[in-house]
């Protein structure tokens, strides 16, 4: 995965870039944009904490 393509999907992933802002640094459209984090999201573990304090 190209470097610019791996930063959007991590800050799409912590929710800090929406999926226009990413799509246009990783020179993807929208659509390419949401079917690459779609399959980021399979690849990798939640990195949330649920409210009874144990890692998901």
């Amino acid at each position: 995965m190209r470097p610019e393509t791996r930063e959007a999907m991590e800050n799409l992933f912590s929710a800090k870039w929406n999926v226009p802002k990413a799509a246009a640094h990783c020179n993807l459209t929208w659509k390419e944009c949401k079917i690459v984090f779609n399959e980021y999201c399979r690849l990798n573990q939640p990195t949330y904490v649920s409210e009874d304090g144990h890692a998901v």
